[in-house]
Formats: structure tokens, sequence, C-alpha cells
């Protein structure tokens, strides 16, 4: 999934899709005055979050959304076993991932 730029005309709120396994996560430019929001997302939401933000009159904003993240792993601070039957363990990966984060943020 290639990253999807979304900008209604007249609007100065973007959405920017991305896949953490396509190694496709981007930082865009900054607008003056505007926040960018970076949500992680559990089943591709970020789309619908932006168009309910927008039409609920949120302010303008910037929100990258990354999604295809394991949640078992990237979010993860510690090795644990299973939580529930029949599930995977989760494994400390959220240092890394943290770490591709602040990469991509410091080659600004």
């Amino acid at each position: 999934m290639a990253p999807l730029s979304k900008k209604k005309a007249g609007e100065s709120s973007y959405v920017h899709l991305c896949n953490k396994r396509e190694n496709n996560i981007f930082f865009p430019k900054f607008e003056a005055n505007v926040p960018i929001i970076y949500l992680n997302t559990f089943s591709g939401e970020g789309q619908k979050i932006f168009e309910t933000a927008q039409t609920t009159g949120c302010p303008s904003f910037t929100l990258v959304a990354i999604s295809d993240l394991d949640w078992n792993h990237d979010m993860v601070s510690w090795d644990s076993p299973p939580v529930f039957k029949n599930t995977d363990p989760c494994t400390r990966g959220a240092d890394n991932y943290l770490r591709l984060l602040t990469r991509r943020l410091s080659q600004w």
C-alpha cells in the first residue's frame, strides 16, 4: 500500500496512510500552526477517523495513520507469555519501533 495523501478543496487538513511492514512510514512537511497527529491503527481505520474529524468541524490538522503493526511485538516493551490460551506471546519490540519513528523524525 503506497502512502495516500488527501486534501479536500479549501481545507488544510491531510491524511497520510502508511504501512509499517512496507516501511513507508513518512513524515509530512509541517504547515505553520497545524498539528501533526501520529496514529497507530489496528484495522486501518485512519481514513475513517480523518473523515469523521472533518465532518465534525475539527480544526485543521495532519493525520499520519500507521497500519499493519504487529501489536504483540511493536507495542510491547518487554517479553511476556500469552495472555489467553492459543494466542501468541508478546515479544519486546517497542524500542525498535520507537527508534524507527525517532530516526525518521531526526532526518528532518
